[in-house]
């Protein structure tokens, strides 16, 4: 993936939620920028490969199911947004498997996630983002 520098931000977010889902900490790892940043909205961040090494590695041993789905796929600069829905992570189910009530938003940097945040796809998330209100279902 680092060799990707040519490839568009959202294949980059597409690679990246892949290993996730394969539950790859290394692969994740050899994906990010050595300062890249994570953060789940309202949370502290979390920022470069040692630390995201230990949170990935706790999210998945504590939610070995968890999987990322996309369901809308929006590329603006140097950045993808993903908005979508998870399984197996620590949102309770019923929110869990709404669609579309994720934005996952991926910055690139010469090919590698420089980025990786997660925020609730609430009207002022999208605007604040440019995205526009969601699709209808």
């Amino acid at each position: 993936m680092g060799e990707a520098a040519e490839s568009s931000a959202l294949e980059v977010a597409a690679a990246f939620v892949a290993l996730i889902n394969a539950r790859d900490t290394e692969g994740i790892l050899a994906a990010v920028t050595p300062g890249s940043r994570f953060f789940v909205e309202g949370e502290s961040p979390t920022g470069g490969r040692e630390s995201l090494r230990d949170a990935w590695a706790g999210y998945f041993a504590a939610f070995p199911d968890y999987e990322i789905h996309v369901d809308e796929s929006i590329e603006k600069d140097d950045a993808a947004y993903l908005v979508g829905h998870t399984v197996g992570s620590h949102v309770p189910e019923e929110l869990e498997s709404v669609h579309g009530s994720v934005i996952w938003r991926c910055e690139v940097v010469d090919g590698l996630v420089d980025e990786w945040s997660v925020h609730p796809s609430s009207p002022a998330n999208r605007m604040s983002f440019g995205l526009g209100r969601a699709p209808s279902p």
